[in-house]
């Protein structure tokens, strides 16, 4: 994107966003991506691999959202 406003409102229009991340040098950039996405993990300059894992004690369950 050629704004942080133009990839902030991208993520957001996404009902299915679950993670993203920015690379930047700019700590005021990065401070308001991470303050204006609405996703559940964000990344800011992160290394090329990076696994985030939870093993919740609950039976597994499989929701997908559909779209109507």
């Amino acid at each position: 994107m050629s704004t942080v406003d133009e990839a902030i409102a991208l993520i957001n229009a996404n009902p299915y966003g679950n993670g993203t991340a920015i690379f930047s040098g700019s700590g005021e950039a990065a401070r308001r991506f991470q303050r204006e996405v609405k996703v559940g993990m964000i990344g800011v300059n992160t290394r090329a691999k990076v696994v985030t894992t939870r093993w919740p004690h609950t039976a597994a369950g499989f929701h997908f959202p559909t779209s109507s």
